[in-house]
């Protein structure tokens, strides 16, 4: 019976409409506010070109779909093309003999998206529309973590190989644009000597260092030879702006790998890893499986069991430091804090009394005298909360909401990635939450 059903039937919804609020899809499509999200994109300056496939409430849910389901950008216009519950969710139908064949709807979505939306000012207008369900809103657990991004672990070798790689297709296309002969150079040389380093199976110190010199000189080469085609042509030829980035950031590695060659032992601060993702630095995090990440080290907060990013860096810092920023955030959302939980990094005498001059109690372990049973007791809840809760969390959102190791190609779209994926995670703890206490009122 259609009375039945946990939500409310209007009339003018068709019976797959109806069908489609009691599946997974329609459940979480009614937690997230995606009107007052796209109130955070800006409006359409033009009514001039194609139609768009998606309104900006579908483009914000092809986003949560994409992060929901872990598919890739084809795939997932694949599903879509066939799969009506989709489309209900992203708010468009489409008719029998319609289909979306561009597939990079997805990657122009979020690139769109990335570049006008305020992730901030998203985030709080989420966690606003669910503070209503939220209960232990008092209670605030901080912890740290990574999310990688999709790169190859760094290497010296291997980066310079890559700005070879980069240099050498640079200067063919110079020359094919500009009719020149082509000047000798060894990169066919070095790459069947790349190749057979790539082959061993031990690298030995010795012999990485003497791959660099190889390469810093045919990158010297290289380089000498694309400045030399441009100062022949003059004004007559311009690199774009994305390839003239890109030769500087060539340009850089190049003084930067050539510095540790010469200075050995010296370490260089800041240093590019990756020439496809230069804003990635080395985060080393002490863990005996992998001592360094590379990607974004998050701060997150979790009140009820939902998690806040508070802070973000692609470089490392101390999380410790962020306690009263954290406290801050937490007040302007829920109020007044009066449990605090952390692991053992935040328990510095500057924190402990910064929490309680506030009188807000915590989990660290007591100094001196003066612990009580219930202090015990209080500390042990809140410990074992925030190591069971929070941490698992983490695990969640990267196995199961494509934070893994995240593919973006650019940080504004791999920044974009994580925030979905954790306010993905957070929109199905919320059907949860409201499923059980939808519960005693069936029961009733």
């Amino acid at each position: 019976m259609l009375q039945n059903y946990l939500f409310p039937v209007n009339e003018l919804q068709s019976p797959r409409e109806i069908i489609f609020q009691t599946t997974s899809l329609g459940k979480l499509r009614q937690v997230l506010p995606l009107d007052r999200l796209a109130a955070l994109l800006p409006a359409k300056g033009s009514a001039r070109g194609a139609k768009a496939w998606l309104a900006p409430e579908g483009m914000l849910a092809l986003l949560f779909l994409k992060s929901y389901t872990g598919l890739s950008d084809e795939q997932l216009i694949e599903h879509l093309n066939g799969n009506w519950q989709m489309q209900l969710f992203c708010g468009m139908r489409l008719a029998d003999n319609e289909q979306i064949k561009d597939v990079t709807l997805v990657s122009r979505i979020r690139s769109y998206v990335a570049k006008h939306l305020d992730l901030q000012l998203f985030q709080e207008e989420l966690i606003r529309y669910w503070k209503p369900q939220l209960k232990e809103t008092q209670v605030l657990f901080c912890d740290a973590t990574v999310y990688e991004s999709d790169m190859k672990y760094p290497t010296s070798v291997k980066l310079l190989w890559d700005c070879c790689l980069f240099s050498h297709e640079l200067y063919e296309d110079l020359l094919k644009s500009c009719k020149l002969k082509r000047a000798k150079n060894a990169f066919n040389e070095q790459q069947l000597k790349q190749s057979t380093f790539n082959l061993l199976r031990k690298k030995s110190q010795r012999k990485s260092r003497r791959r660099c010199q190889q390469l810093i000189k045919l990158l010297t080469r290289l380089n000498g030879l694309i400045k030399d085609v441009f100062r022949l042509m003059g004004d007559r030829l311009q690199l774009a702006g994305r390839l003239r980035e890109r030769f500087d950031l060539v340009e850089q590695v190049l003084k930067e790998q050539r510095f540790l060659l010469e200075n050995p032992g010296k370490k260089l601060p800041d240093r590019v890893l990756s020439l496809y993702k230069p804003f990635v630095r080395s985060i080393v995090r002490g863990k005996e499986n992998k001592p360094c990440e590379f990607g974004a080290k998050v701060h997150m907060l979790q009140v009820d069991g939902i998690n806040i990013i508070e802070h973000y860096s692609y470089a490392a810092y101390n999380e410790c430091k962020r306690v009263e920023a954290s406290l801050a955030l937490h007040g302007r959302l829920f109020g007044t804090c009066h449990q605090f939980a952390g692991d053992r990094i935040y328990a510095t005498n500057a924190n402990r009394k910064y929490l309680s001059e506030r009188k807000i109690a915590t989990g660290f372990v007591q100094k001196g005298r003066g612990d009580t049973p219930e202090k015990k007791t209080l500390r042990a809840l809140l410990n074992k909360e925030r190591s069971t809760r929070l941490e698992g969390s983490f695990g969640t959102e990267k196995n199961h909401y494509d934070l893994r190791r995240i593919k973006a190609r650019n940080q504004a779209n791999e920044t974009l990635w994580m925030f979905f994926g954790v306010m993905t995670a957070n929109a199905v703890r919320m059907v949860t939450k409201r499923e059980k206490a939808q519960a005693p009122d069936l029961a009733a």
